[in-house]
C-alpha cells in the first residue's frame, strides 16, 4: 500500500525482505534493484543484500533437491524399465501347485518355508 502512495527505497527494501521470506527470489531481487535506483547513496549495501537474496534462493534449491531426493529421476527411470507384472499365488495355494522355480518365487514366505521343509 504504501508503494501506491510513494514510490520509496525503503518500502522497495521492505517488500523485497518479505518477497525473499516467501521464496520469491526473482521479485525480491527486482525491488532491491528498484531500491538502488531511488537510493543510489545505499547501492553498496543493497548489493550486498542482492548477494544475500542469491544465496538463500541457491540453499533453497539445494534444500528442494534433496527433498525431492531424486524424485523424478526414479519416476523417469520407473518409466522407461517397468517391472514385468506377476501373478501372486493365493494363500491358500498347496505345495503341490508350487513346481517349478517361476510359481516358487511367487509364494509367500510361509508357503516357500513349508516347501523346502517338505524337500528335506
Amino acid at each position: 500500500q504504501s508503494l501506491a502512495l510513494k514510490e520509496t527505497g525503503k518500502a522497495y527494501f521492505r517488500r523485497s525482505k518479505a518477497y525473499a521470506q516467501m521464496k520469491d527470489f526473482e521479485s525480491a531481487e527486482k525491488d532491491l534493484r528498484k531500491a538502488i535506483e531511488l537510493m543510489p547513496d545505499m547501492a553498496k549495501s543493497l548489493e550486498n543484500e542482492i548477494k544475500k537474496v542469491k544465496q538463500l534462493e541457491k540453499q533453497w534449491d539445494q534444500k528442494e533437491k534433496k527433498r525431492m531426493g531424486g524424485f523424478l529421476n526414479k519416476e523417469a527411470e520407473k518409466q522407461e524399465n517397468p517391472k514385468p507384472e506377476t501373478e501372486e499365488i493365493s494363500e491358500g495355494a498347496k505345495i503341490e501347485e508350487i513346481k517349478d522355480q517361476k510359481d516358487f518365487n511367487k509364494c509367500t514366505n510361509y508357503q516357500a518355508t513349508d516347501y523346502l521343509f517338505q524337500l528335506s
